[in-house]
């Protein structure tokens, strides 16, 4: 039998496309941001890495921005916007990513109006290359008349100079508290991109290189597609993304269990970093450190261990493979085989746990998550801090 192999990186298959481009990447690092801007620190040298084995004659700048009030000028310790110029030096690039510290401050909205005065007026676009921009951000930009905003700088008619400028823009709005539809569509349809919902911030990685790899054709887009199925990392939000870019409908999937909304649950893992010395972390802390307003029964942590749960608590599943997230009360016990009502829960006597990862609803401010572990925060209607 032929020996399976494992495709660990898309650069590894792809065929080279021979297209003059600039990418442009900007960052939303407010609060409520954080955990993307962290993903990118993360995944930087394989995000340049794939996009240059893909565009070899591409060049790739970055920019990252807060929020007015934190200008230097008026707070001294952050700044608004700071900006890497399209270069080709994959080492210069990634430094810049993973050196860039985040902004404290937000007070609800972003100063993506400078984003875009950069994007038409300081950026060093080349000659004849076609110019994209990824745009990652979740709310509305600073108002005309926002007492910061003392140039009276308008984030629609720095919009329209990028139309104008021909600067293709890929507005990528993430599921926050602080959601801003309006502005984010409206990147897209006046500059002739996309506008794509990142559902899980762990996914911006592969949504950043969705939008990309659509500059290169339908053949491209199609292989990473394919990549991102063979890789086990092709989630219905990720469907939902491929369904936008093509034009397609998304599929459709029959279950016993009920499918949990893309756009509810954030997913993380507790890494050594998030942890204390003895290799956890109490929930609250966690979820506070990532931006967002802990409350009660928000939480789901992986059973890993025996424990009661009570009949109150809902649990949901993780599909191993996809990602994708059911629940169901009585059907979910049914496949798993945890008794109805308050049961004690021991691993060995748990079905399909071959398939699913399990997360039980936390109902505790001192619960204390473990290293190594995934855990779900349901973000739906919440605001962050």
């Amino acid at each position: 039998m032929a020996k399976k192999v494992v495709v660990i990186s898309f650069e590894d298959t792809v065929k080279p496309v021979d297209l003059l481009v600039d990418f442009m990447i900007t960052i939303d690092t407010t609060p409520s941001m954080q955990y993307v801007q962290h993903q990118a620190r993360q995944n930087a040298a394989t995000l340049v890495r794939e996009l240059k084995a893909t565009f070899p004659r591409c060049k790739i700048g970055f920019m990252f921005n807060g929020d007015l009030s934190d200008d230097p000028q008026h707070r001294g310790d952050a700044y608004s916007v700071v900006v890497l110029q399209p270069t080709d030096h994959v080492d210069d690039i990634v430094k810049f990513i993973r050196e860039t510290p985040s902004t404290h401050l937000a007070r609800g909205h972003a100063a993506y109006q400078e984003v875009l005065w950069q994007a038409t007026t300081q950026v060093r676009w080349r000659a004849g290359a076609d110019r994209v921009m990824i745009m990652i951000g979740d709310t509305a930009p600073n108002d005309v008349n926002d007492p910061l905003n003392r140039i009276r700088r308008d984030a629609y008619e720095e919009l329209s100079r990028a139309a104008r400028n021909k600067i293709k823009i890929h507005a990528i709005q993430c599921p926050t508290g602080t959601r801003d539809v309006r502005f984010w569509k409206a990147l897209a349809l006046q500059t002739g991109g996309h506008y794509l919902e990142l559902y899980q911030f762990h996914e911006v990685l592969d949504i950043i290189e969705v939008a990309c790899f659509n500059e290169a054709g339908t053949d491209v887009l199609a292989a990473f597609e394919e990549f991102l199925r063979k890789s086990g990392r092709y989630s219905r939000a990720m469907d939902a993304t491929f369904a936008t870019i093509t034009g397609r409908k998304p599929t459709t999937r029959r279950s016993a269990l009920t499918p949990v909304s893309p756009s509810r649950f954030q997913v993380f893992e507790i890494t050594e970093d998030d942890c204390d010395d003895d290799g956890k972390i109490a929930i609250k802390a966690f979820v506070e450190n990532q931006g967002f307003k802990y409350e009660k029964g928000r939480g789901f942590y992986e059973l890993a261990r025996t424990e009661t749960i009570q009949e109150y608590k809902e649990i949901v599943v993780m599909e191993r493979g996809t990602g994708d997230m059911f629940t169901g009360e009585d059907n979910i016990r049914r496949i798993l085989n945890i008794p109805v009502g308050r049961a004690k829960v021991s691993l060995r006597d748990i079905e399909n746990l071959d398939k699913y990862h399990i997360f039980v609803q936390s109902t505790s401010v001192n619960r204390r998550l473990v290293e190594g572990a995934m855990f779900l925060y349901d973000i739906d209607g919440l605001r962050t801090n």
